[in-house]
């Protein structure tokens, strides 16, 4: 449902925006921002999608981990698609993604999100009496060399 209501209101911002601009600026100006928008957001990207491939390397090529810096190349995909999409609204919304700082709130208010929910969801199935469901019993034998000559 939630994904339904911003599917719906973004073409409604975007819609809006454009009448607003539009009536205040004229189409022909209305146009040439937006169409220069999109341009400038395309060339800050591939700079910024270049510096995070470069930090994934370095990092890949000392052995440490590279999640943090694969989830900016995420967002920067992200900002890229908002930044093709016209619009004051999604150019805006992937502008803003090119900057490192708003990436990572994004990536922490998610983290966030994500640990609440799945807390809850675990509480939830304890206090319910589901969560025992989940166990796999069985059992387990450690295999020596002398026990697989056969």
């Amino acid at each position: 449902m939630r994904l339904f209501l911003i599917l719906l209101a973004v073409p409604l911002i975007e819609i809006a925006l454009f009448v607003q601009i539009g009536g205040a600026i004229g189409l022909l100006w209305t146009l040439i921002l937006v169409v220069g928008t999109a341009a400038a957001g395309t060339i800050l990207l591939r700079g910024e999608g270049l510096r995070v491939l470069a930090r994934i390397r370095s990092s890949a090529g000392r052995g440490q981990d590279i999640g943090l810096s694969l989830l900016h190349g995420l967002f920067i995909f992200a900002s890229g698609l908002l930044l093709l999409t016209p619009g004051f609204f999604t150019d805006a919304a992937g502008i803003a993604l090119l900057f490192p700082s708003v990436r990572t709130r994004v990536i922490e208010w998610g983290g966030r999100n994500l640990a609440t929910q799945v807390m809850t969801s675990s509480w939830a199935r304890r206090s319910s009496g589901k969560f025992d469901d989940d166990t796999i019993e069985g059992t387990a034998h450690t295999v020596d060399d002398s026990d697989r000559s056969g």
